[in-house]
């Protein structure tokens, strides 16, 4: 008979490592070796003494990084750790037991990565936004991007850092590769592309994407889905983008789950025009409120080969 270790530590050697190949193995999530919020909040710290031109990817295994906290993480689980906040959902590495995720660090809202180089290298989120020029199209109600390789490897570079929730691209373990999600898929790097007035959300435009949330009923906080909304040729224009967005994109512009009012903090990115503002609240606003209220907040198989671990 074993019984786990409560003392180890989130940058004991090979403690990352070895998560990701037990969610590798496709053992269940609650039989992992997972990391505990109080864990998740030391992740950040690991980014303080990278340079931010660094590939994470090429990251030696056996390099000694030096955290913020002046603690050593060796490149194996520094790969590890961001392969997993890329490509798993929160809940897949981290046990939240009885937390709700819309709080701080526990939500997927908030790009753990960014936020290291945030807090240890003030770089705000901004900053990478505009790193990225993505220029676009729209014409006769048609929104195309254009992207070339050398665009393509920034965003991906950027996405590693973001998060699942924000991504614009993902790993196709299935032939090792990079990709892009064009198709009605767009994560935050893409949708950051819509500058101007004419994409900004209105209070009317929140409230009429939060009515055509699909099958989702009930507090704007607490559902989750954001469905395709079907209107005729006379769409606007920030409708059309909605509708290109991901999920967890459309819920950032309906002001719902994380992004809802009583859960936004100052680490979450809440604006895709601005990665540091947080957004008015349109439910402070007289008369935003039609109809539904919300209720009170409440105390795999993975590949190697882009990560090489």
């Amino acid at each position: 008979m074993k019984f786990q270790s409560l003392n180890t530590s989130v940058f004991e050697r090979d403690r990352l490592f070895n998560l990701l190949q037990e969610i590798r193995e496709g053992k269940p999530a609650k039989n992992c070796n997972r990391l505990t919020p109080d864990q998740l909040l030391q992740i950040p710290s690991i980014y303080a003494t990278i340079d931010p031109k660094d590939n994470i990817p090429d990251i030696a295994d056996d390099a000694e990084i030096k955290t913020g906290n002046d603690k050593i993480i060796y490149g194996k689980d520094l790969k590890a750790i961001t392969m997993l906040m890329y490509t798993k959902p929160r809940t897949a590495y981290c046990d939240f037991k009885q937390e709700k995720q819309m709080r701080s660090l526990a939500s997927g809202a908030v790009p753990i990565g960014l936020l290291g180089f945030k807090r240890f290298r003030n770089i705000p989120y901004d900053r990478w936004r505009q790193a990225i020029n993505i220029p676009y199209t729209y014409d006769k109600g048609k929104i195309e991007l254009n992207i070339d390789d050398e665009t393509f490897r920034k965003i991906f570079k950027v996405d590693l850092l973001l998060g699942k929730t924000y991504a614009s691209t993902y790993y196709d373990e299935i032939d090792d590769t990079v990709k892009l999600n064009l198709d009605n898929k767009w994560g935050l790097i893409l949708l950051s592309a819509f500058l101007g007035d004419e994409w900004k959300p209105t209070a009317e435009d929140i409230r009429y994407f939060r009515d055509n949330m699909g099958n989702y009923r009930g507090s704007f906080a607490t559902t989750y889905g954001a469905a395709r909304i079907e209107t005729g040729s006379d769409m606007s224009p920030i409708v059309r983008l909605y509708n290109k967005c991901d999920t967890a994109m459309r819920l950032l512009l309906a002001q719902r789950w994380a992004w809802y009012g009583m859960h936004r903090n100052s680490d979450m990115i809440c604006d895709f025009q601005n990665w540091d503002k947080i957004p008015k609240n349109i439910d402070n606003m007289a008369g935003s409120m039609m109809g539904l209220k919300a209720s009170p907040p409440t105390s795999g198989n993975l590949g190697k080969g882009v990560f090489g671990v």
